[in-house]
């Protein structure tokens, strides 16, 4: 999600070749006459509804791979990784059920935060953008991109270097967590 937002932020002074379907976009924002209305158009246009799903679910997959990718590099027992990985399995229905019940909420907060964070001249630019066919074929690959080798590479090596800090450093955590615990159960106690 986050990528698929920094990339239409990043294209907000994207140049674009003036075509037939161009001009098209830009009468289309013309249309709308508020910033909240522009953000909606936005959402509508950039995660079609009948692909909205979809273009979540291929973003978390890949981002779950990547990330069971870095915990195989950090459980050192094939049995215990088979577990995790068939864990995640049983998991995943449960999980596509919320990301289905919380979409339509998301769409609004990302509505709401384009109309927060751009101006109204950003806004109709961005529409214009995503109403076009190249617009369209950008919103609609942004998993693929996260799976291409390019990306997919530089972001595993971040994702297992995380993944080795956050193990390292999950011991402490947990007994900060059980220290606070007796403390807690002490002074009620007392």
């Amino acid at each position: 999600m986050r990528l698929l937002v920094a990339a239409a932020v990043a294209l907000v002074g994207f140049p674009l070749s003036v075509s037939s379907s161009h001009a098209a976009a830009q009468e289309a924002s013309k249309e709308v006459d508020d910033k909240a209305a522009l953000a909606v158009a936005i959402v509508d246009r950039a995660f079609p509804a009948d692909r909205r799903i979809a273009m979540f679910e291929a973003t978390a997959n890949q981002i779950e791979a990547q990330m069971l990718a870095s915990l195989s590099k950090q459980i050192d027992d094939e049995d215990a990784l088979r577990l995790v990985e068939e864990w995640q399995l049983q998991l995943k229905p449960a999980q596509n059920e919320l990301l289905v019940s919380h979409l339509p909420h998301l769409m609004e907060g990302v509505a709401g935060a384009y109309a927060e964070i751009f101006t109204e001249t950003e806004l109709r630019d961005i529409l214009d953008f995503v109403s076009t066919d190249s617009g369209q074929a950008f919103m609609l690959k942004g998993s693929e991109i996260m799976a291409s080798p390019a990306f997919a590479e530089a972001n595993q090596a971040f994702m297992d270097e995380t993944m080795a800090l956050t193990m390292d450093r999950l011991p402490e955590l947990v007994e900060t967590i059980v220290a606070y615990k007796a403390e807690q159960e002490a002074a009620a106690a007392d």
